[in-house]
């Protein structure tokens, strides 16, 4: 195995003790490594100081030559004292977190014991705290009763007492635990544990290996029934890592959902621009009429927020308050300027407690109001006409197709509708580490749907098959921009020609960062060019990183090397210098040269065996085959005769089958006795 060089750092976040308030960043200790057989290292280090502790690892890695650096972290806490939980068994850990099983009673109810060390003889509280992980989105047919409800006790210790003993209620499938000792003004616990409870799991069979770049699919075990829809996450048991949380998919998600489809790019900016977009203030103001009566109790303010360039006219509500069983409220006081000079509007209502909604003419605001309380939930909204604003059942299946999406994109999750769901482990995560696989399921459908949860455990596994990096193609249209004109690079798989969706795309000038941008599902990006030396870098997935240098100047662009830029006329993923038929988006390769696209030829034997062997007429010159074409053959029986192929190069640009034995001389198909 090869050894890496590692250097690991210990942060201290301090002091976090007391009542203290500073927090000072400090190095604890620092030390350079050289990995053991199985790729490891250790460091120790004892606390001095109750507080956060932050272990950083950078890792050094010579291949074919270049350097690779990667970066690593994790998080751990000291305190003064300790907590420990009894009375629900701590099966296993993920992420290091404890994980417990609780089997409640008939009635629902577990025991929960807390016992503290270190306190000493004095009087304290201890907090605990049972949070239901509720997941309703992904398992719409529970009922909401069945995720339970969040619960909070304070035990009190006196005269040196260590344990103390709760009833608590355990309904939902996972429940976050958490005690904690937290001493009034501190900034740091005296004590904290936290955990997870699952409640009375099954257990999970797979069918495949778990670890890096490898697929799994995971089941409930069928004493536990057949699930209708499964959730699970993995990860190692001891440690957080980094590579399972996949922030890639986040990372991709926000670009592609937020930024690529909702800010960046001309489109949306020019449906920025031409929206109108209405703000409301909303606060309690109330005013009186002559018999000395409240006449309204709440004041609102309308402003428009549109850009002023392109919506010139000046602003003038048009503003319907109606409550929640959709009746109209008037006004007491109309929408109208307090001051002629005044840009905003306002309006006054007396109302009472509950759920309002403010409709204009860019979409609509909703509104609570605690009049008991003097409250207001909605003051500050703002709405624009090109805002998607969804209701109801339109709504849930909004947040619910997002749910998916994630989801389904996520290494070390397994989410699918039916009975088991595919697992999958990112490339980098840990090959040797033992994992913990918590999984949520749903059993039937409809009203008499019941949710479970399940545990299990697994080793970790080397891919037998590593991962193999891949080449990438770029392309540029159009073929010769100018400055200011908008370029738009495609880059392909360079084998299949598919677009690859979710590279980085990176243009340097001087060393500076001009845009970073993320490719699309067709695997393009476009930006505006300015006059000068660009570098464009393409990297990501499993493909090697892709670098193009561009010379732009008032007469187009070239590149570094001085050649022209790669482009593909007809956009079938190759490149014009590299395809037989550029105008041509079904093909882009003639293996028998006889002029006729190889998707489209059914009898180029030569380079696809399925096809019926080309009859040739050597007595047409313009046949390949006959002896005055440009491409005959010198030899038709001598296989490494270029111009036998016809298609003039060293290699056979077909498939060859070995499963009917068969050789290939030339056209020329002879079956083998072997």
């Amino acid at each position: 195995m090869t050894h890496v060089e590692q250097q690991l750092s210990l942060v201290v976040l301090k002091p976090f003790q007391g009542l203290q308030t500073s927090i000072d960043l400090e190095v604890m200790d620092e030390q350079i490594f050289t990995s053991d057989a199985d790729g490891g290292v250790t460091m120790t280090a004892t606390p001095s100081l109750p507080g956060a502790y932050i272990s950083v690892v950078q890792t050094k890695f010579v291949r074919d030559g270049v350097e690779l650096i990667g970066v690593g972290m994790n998080a751990g806490a000291a305190t003064e004292a300790s907590i420990a939980l009894s009375g629900i068994t701590e099966q296993t850990t993920f992420a290091g977190i404890p994980v417990y099983v609780a089997t409640p009673s008939s009635s629902g109810q577990s025991t929960i014991e807390v016992t503290t060390t270190g306190m000493g003889d004095e009087d304290y509280t201890a907090m605990l705290m049972l949070m239901p992980m509720p997941l309703g989105i992904a398992f719409p047919d529970i009922e909401e009763d069945a995720w339970g409800e969040a619960q909070e006790y304070e035990l009190e210790f006196q005269n040196g007492a260590t344990s103390q003993t709760q009833g608590v209620y355990i309904e939902a499938p996972l429940t976050l635990v958490a005690s904690l000792i937290m001493e009034e003004g501190a900034l740091w616990p005296t004590a904290i544990h936290f955990g997870l409870i699952l409640n009375d799991p099954g257990t999970l069979e797979f069918d495949g290996s778990l670890g890096p770049g490898q697929t799994t699919n995971i089941a409930l075990d069928a004493d536990d029934g057949v699930a209708s829809r499964i959730l699970a996450v993995a990860t190692p048991k001891v440690g957080l890592d980094p590579a399972s949380i996949d922030l890639s998919a986040f990372t991709e998600l926000a670009y592609g959902t937020v930024l690529r489809d909702e800010v960046l790019g001309w489109v949306n900016t020019e449906s920025q621009l031409e929206a109108t977009c209405e703000e409301a203030n909303i606060w309690f103001e109330e005013s009186w009429n002559e018999m000395g009566q409240i006449e309204s109790n709440i004041k609102m303010e309308l402003r428009s927020d549109s850009n002023e360039y392109v919506h010139t006219s000046p602003y003038s509500p048009n503003a319907v308050l109606t409550d929640e069983a959709g009746n109209t409220v008037q006004p007491v006081q109309d929408w109208d300027k307090e001051w002629e000079w005044d840009d905003n509007f306002k309006a006054t209502y007396d109302l009472t407690s509950g759920h309002y909604r403010l409709t204009v003419d860019s979409g609509f605001m909703d509104i609570e109001v605690n009049e008991e309380e003097w409250w207001i939930e909605g003051d500050g909204n703002s709405v624009c006409s090109n805002q998607e604003q969804l209701e109801g059942q339109e709504e849930e299946d909004a947040i619910y197709d997002l749910f998916d999406e994630v989801l389904s994109s996520l290494d070390s999750v397994a989410w699918g509708i039916g009975s088991s769901a595919d697992l999958h482990l990112s490339d980098l995560s840990a090959p040797q580490d033992d994992y913990t696989v918590i999984a949520i399921a749903q059993i039937g459908e409809g009203e008499g749907a019941t949710v479970v949860a399940a545990l299990d455990t697994e080793i970790a596994e080397p891919n037998p098959e590593p991962p193999v990096m891949m080449n990438m193609s770029l392309s540029f249209s159009p073929a010769n921009p100018l400055p200011g004109d908008i370029v738009q690079i495609t880059a392909t798989d360079s084998e299949t020609g598919q677009p690859i969706e979710d590279l980085s795309a990176v243009l340097i000038r001087n060393n500076v960062t001009l845009f970073g941008l993320i490719t699309n599902e067709d695997g393009q990006v476009s930006f505006g060019v300015t006059e000068g030396t660009i570098l464009i870098r393409f990297s990501g997935e499993m493909y090697n990183t892709e670098e193009l240098t561009i010379i732009v100047t008032s007469d187009g662009i070239e590149t570094g090397d001085g050649e022209e830029l790669p482009t593909d006329t007809d956009g079938d993923g190759r490149i014009d210098a590299e395809d037989a038929f550029p105008d041509d988006p079904n093909e882009w390769a003639d293996c028998d040269g006889d002029g006729i696209g190889d998707n489209a030829d059914d009898d180029d034997a030569v380079c696809d065996p399925a096809d019926p062997i080309d009859t040739t007429d050597q007595t047409d010159p313009t046949d390949q085959h006959h002896p005055t074409h440009p491409n005959a053959p010198t030899d038709p029986t001598d296989p490494n005769d270029p111009s036998a192929r016809g298609d003039g190069d060293q290699l056979c640009s077909g498939h060859v089958s070995a499963l009917s034995n068969i050789i290939i001389l030339g056209a020329i198909v002879l079956p083998a006795i072997l």
